[in-house]
């Protein structure tokens, strides 16, 4: 049997590893593509690090699940 907030600590890593790609591809996005586009350039690097930013949270909130886990 599965523990109770397994199911929710793995959609929270699912969710951060989204995060982390959108990060990934708005910084690569923002250094190679927005040549032609320089006021464009602030706004996706601001983009990408909220992102990882919210990939943090997601992640420190599966860590506490799984935590909870060990405690039930």
């Amino acid at each position: 049997m599965s523990k109770p907030y397994e199911a929710h600590a793995r959609r929270m890593i699912r969710k951060a590893w989204m995060c982390l790609g959108k990060a990934r591809e708005a910084r690569s996005n923002a250094l190679f593509l927005t040549h032609d586009v320089d006021w464009l350039r602030p706004i996706m690097l601001e983009y990408s690090a909220d992102m990882a930013k919210c990939a943090r949270g997601y992640s420190k909130q599966a860590v506490l699940y799984r935590q909870m886990n060990e405690v039930l």
